[in-house]
């Protein structure tokens, strides 16, 4: 019998017409063992009736009485989940028909999967490439140059076992932003790197800078991604003074930072400047 994967999407005063096509490109999956929660962040009366007209029999709508954020209302539908792994998607963002399927085909003896990120904006994709920091995990990891102690890494579309998620505790709610660095971050603290799958092929469809986007306002997104680093760099007990914002890296378009210890910048030897351009270098071009 297939593993049942249940997706979770917070919901708080958006477009029903982009929910109804996060939640139909769920339906579109070609993996078919599938439940899908809704969880309401308190919107207003106005949504109630139409979030109701969409519950089916694979689709479920749980409500928080009063918005308490999107790392709350994770935790609440998760608490309703009955599937052995969760997947997070946003209410305007959709998943490739096969996304579900290949994460699927490559959990086996892992504990977590994810795969890449497609960045939607204007008339314009962008990809997300966060597979050389997996790799370099496993080179770098409890040490100072962890790639992610020093870097905020997309991490959707991605699959975790239910297990886990509720040994790490969940979201912490106190995170108005970045509440999904910090999970992935924690998560790392209980998962060996071995139980880890980054795949290519299964794709997460972000569409960035719209009206309710998470994304829009920077400068606390910022602040918070920096507790999240700082935060995993103390729970690995890496005794560092400080973490720095270096920026984007042109090759894998990740917010890329540096860790200070001593009034000396800690530069990782994978990361280099080229033309003004921050690139990260792999091990499998042979760079490092």
């Amino acid at each position: 019998m297939s593993d049942l994967v249940t997706i979770i999407i917070p919901f708080y005063n958006g477009n029903i017409f982009e929910l109804k096509r996060a939640i139909q490109s769920v339906m579109n999956q070609t993996y078919k063992e599938l439940e899908v929660i809704v969880c309401d962040d308190g919107s207003a009366d106005y949504y109630a009736v139409q979030l109701e007209q969409l519950k089916s029999d694979n689709v479920k709508i749980v409500h928080n009485s009063r918005r308490q954020g999107i790392a709350c209302a994770r935790n609440l539908a998760a608490s309703f989940a009955k599937g052995k792994w969760l997947v997070w998607l946003d209410s305007d963002d959709t998943l490739d028909s096969l996304c579900i399927e290949r994460m699927i085909a490559n959990s086996s003896k892992h504990a977590l999967v994810v795969g890449q990120c497609l960045v939607h904006e204007a008339n314009s994709v962008e990809m997300r490439e966060p597979g050389l920091y997996f790799d370099l995990y496993k080179k770098y990891q409890n040490t100072y140059f962890d790639p992610f102690v020093s870097n905020v890494v997309s991490v959707q579309p991605q699959m975790i076992l239910k297990s886990v998620f509720d040994n790490v505790g969940g979201f912490d709610e106190t995170f108005l932003y970045a509440e999904m660095t910090d999970f992935f971050l924690r998560c790392l603290l209980v998962i060996h790197s071995d139980e880890i799958c980054f795949i290519s092929d299964a794709i997460y469809n972000y569409y960035r800078l719209r009206n309710n986007s998470m994304s829009s306002n920077r400068k606390a997104l910022f602040k918070y991604r920096l507790l999240a680093l700082k935060r995993y760099a103390q729970y690995k007990e890496l005794p560092i003074d400080n973490i720095i914002y270096l920026g984007r890296s042109e090759n894998t378009k990740m917010q890329t930072y540096l860790c200070v210890k001593d009034n000396k910048i800690l530069w990782p030897n994978y990361i280099s400047i080229i033309n003004n351009r921050i690139i990260l270098l792999s091990d499998k071009n042979n760079l490092i």
